[in-house]
């Protein structure tokens, strides 16, 4: 086999961790590149007859996770696919998904979700056998009163160690969006909430109680 060929094998195979030592490098720091498909959301009764718009910051966009190895450090750019991941997962939950550059006066869509990275829950670990991934993410829903629903959600993968693995840490990014608009999905499934961002008419019964007396979590 050439060496050329080895070279090129080596590359695809060789643990993350080395990658360093084949290069000869010091302090090196190296860029992922991550695939982020768009999980299938839980099913439901249909699209939620709301219009929601995303806006990602540009710090979050801007984000990448630093992954340490010996002799440098691996860098995740998982900002970067944070708004298309959203776009594609969202449009399975709303009437309509549009990305927005500020939150504007609320023309043209009644929610609007921002995602942003928990830094501090957000990491990247490499070993010789395998790439642990796991993504954090603060999600807040606001309406023209302002935030009307917060909670975080995370994504987890664990792969092996090789070079033709790391793509798939972005999948950690993909299901910690899934898990949020499948919560989504469930907690504004209620007409009176919709009817309440949507600025429609309330139905009959607009001011439910559950059996326990307390209010729904819209209101409280």
């Amino acid at each position: 086999m050439k060496r050329s060929a080895l070279t090129a094998r080596a590359w695809r195979v060789a643990p993350a961790l080395l990658l360093p030592f084949f290069l000869g490098a010091c302090a090196a720091t190296f860029t992922a590149t991550i695939n982020t498909p768009a999980e299938t959301v839980v099913a439901q009764q249909g699209l939620l007859p709301l219009r929601a718009a995303i806006l990602v910051s540009p710090q979050d966009q801007a984000y990448v996770c630093r992954a340490p190895i010996p002799l440098g450090a691996w860098l995740y750019p998982f900002g970067q696919n944070l708004e298309q991941v959203s776009l594609e997962t969202f449009r399975q939950v709303f009437q309509s998904v549009t990305a927005v550059q500020n939150q504007g006066d609320f023309t043209g869509y009644d929610l609007l979700i921002e995602p942003h990275f928990n830094q501090e829950q957000t990491s990247v670990q490499i070993s010789m056998s395998r790439i642990v991934t796991e993504v954090s993410l603060d999600f807040e829903v606001l309406d023209r009163s302002g935030v009307v629903w917060s909670k975080n959600f995370t994504g987890s993968v664990t792969t092996g160690g090789s070079n033709s693995d790391m793509p798939r840490a972005g999948e950690a990014l993909s299901e910690a969006v899934k898990n949020a608009a499948s919560a989504m999905a469930q907690d504004f499934s209620a007409p009176e909430f919709q009817a309440k961002v949507g600025g429609q008419s309330a139905p009959v019964n607009s001011n439910p109680k559950p059996s326990g007396g307390a209010a729904p979590w819209w209101q409280q």
